[in-house]
Order: C-alpha cells, then sequence, then structure tokens
C-alpha cells in the first residue's frame, strides 16, 4: 500500500477536496481505497463516508484497530482527535498503518490517501511519518509563499529525521480565479519563483462553481454532466499524481 498525504499549515485551501477527488479516483482505477480524514472537521468524512466502511480516525492514535475485512474505508475525522492532540502516540499510529497496509489482496492493489489537520502539529506530523508521498494545496494570495516555505520547511525535516522515503510530489495551486489580473500575476510569480516545487507547471485548480455541485452531489467533478472546465482541471491533477505514485 502507498500513501499519499495532503498537507498544509494552513485552513481553507482546499486539502478536502483534493483528497476527496483522489480517493474517487483510485477507487475508479480499481484501487481498494483507504482513507484517513485527520482534520476534527471532518469535510472528507462527511462527503465519502456513506461510500466506505467506517472507522474513527481518533482510534488510530489510542487503540490497536483490527480490520477483518479488504474493502475501501475510511477513518472518519472526529472530536477524539482534538482531544487526543496533547497527547499523541505517534509509535501507535505507525504500527496502526502498517497494520492497514498489510491487508493486501491478490487482485487489486491498495492506496491510502491521509488528509490532515491544518494547523503545525503533531497530529500533522505523525501522517508525514508514514507517508511514501505528500501534495500541497494552497490559494493564491500574499501569504501563499511564506506558507510554501513553512510547509516545505516541515516536509524536509521529517524525511531527514523520521522518514527519508518521504517523496514531496509538490504544490497544487487552487481556486484560482482566472479573471482576477492580481491571482493571474501570483500564478506567474509562483510559477517562475517556485516552478520546482510544483506538481506541474501547467496544472492549476480554478474557482468553480462545478466543484461545489459535484461535492453536493457526492461525486467527483468530471463525472458532472454539465460543461466545466473544472473537469479537465482535476483530471489532469488526479491522473499526474496517480502517474507519479504507481
Amino acid at each position: 500500500m502507498k500513501t499519499i498525504v495532503v498537507a498544509n499549515q494552513k485552513g481553507g485551501v482546499g486539502k478536502s477536496i483534493v483528497s476527496i477527488h483522489l480517493a474517487y479516483f483510485f477507487k475508479e482505477l480499481g484501487f481498494n481505497v483507504n482513507v484517513v480524514d485527520l482534520d476534527p472537521q471532518g469535510n472528507t468524512s462527511s462527503i465519502l463516508s456513506s461510500e466506505f466502511q467506517n472507522f474513527k480516525a481518533s482510534e488510530l492514535f489510542t487503540q490497536e484497530i483490527g480490520i477483518l475485512k479488504n474493502n475501501d474505508r475510511i477513518f472518519i475525522g472526529d472530536i477524539g482527535l482534538s482531544n487526543c492532540q496533547d497527547n499523541i502516540d505517534i509509535s501507535l499510529f505507525k504500527k496502526n498503518m502498517a497494520q492497514l497496509a498489510s491487508l493486501k489482496s491478490d487482485d487489486q492493489k491498495s492506496i491510502c490517501i491521509i488528509d490532515t489537520a491544518p494547523t503545525a502539529s503533531t497530529i500533522q506530523i505523525a501522517p508525514l511519518v508514514v507517508a511514501d508521498f505528500v501534495v500541497s494545496p494552497i490559494e493564491i494570495d500574499e501569504f501563499s509563499f511564506q506558507g510554501i516555505k513553512n510547509i516545505t520547511s516541515t516536509i524536509n525535516n521529517v524525511k531527514k529525521q523520521h522518514n527519508p522515503k518521504l517523496n514531496f510530489l509538490g504544490i497544487i495551486p487552487n481556486r484560482v480565479h482566472g479573471t482576477s489580473p492580481r491571482q493571474k500575476q501570483l500564478l506567474a510569480q509562483l510559477q517562475s519563483n517556485y516552478g520546482h516545487l510544483l506538481l506541474s507547471k501547467e496544472i492549476s485548480l480554478g474557482e468553480r462553481q462545478a466543484v461545489r455541485d459535484a461535492i453536493g452531489k457526492r461525486q467527483p467533478v468530471w463525472k458532472l454532466k454539465s460543461k466545466s472546465k473544472a473537469k479537465s482541471e482535476f483530471l489532469g491533477m488526479v491522473k499526474l499524481v496517480a502517474e507519479k505514485v504507481n
């Protein structure tokens, strides 16, 4: 099983939207999909919980899990995550994630998507310690560039101290207002100054009503019947992530 963490130390940048679409895409590819929602707000959980076998995410830090069936499953972001943040057992989390990875099927590949809390805390560090890959969605504004420095510094520190196999796939510009001259300027600046840190210079996700419509219908945006640039944008993003992790 390969593990992809979706992380940023700022809230409201679209981590849940990216996590949800990655989960949908790998499921369409026939993978056994595991989702771990480590954000106590549980936005990812609220969309995916009806399609997956449900567990509590906080239990990954508080007890040994016992999973019998190799089904698609989600560890739901619950209030227990907030309650256990001051006493997190990363070693128990690592053990439980190893148990999850050991559940293999002869005819299915497995993937784990971890949506993280929007804070630089132990509960964000823990998934990076066990991950194979990490992507970081950001919103384009005057504070984005400092945010890039913060998350890349955290990733590099985890890689050096705890997880040398951690691979940073890159930054995903999200909720880009294509009609805003300022947003266009900032995106061009991002591509010029931090192009080496982007998932791809050609990929950015626009601020689209279609994305909200799709999430409201609990489906990926490319399944909508209406026409929208969001379809090609999100498909381009998830296909590139899948290509990089396989």
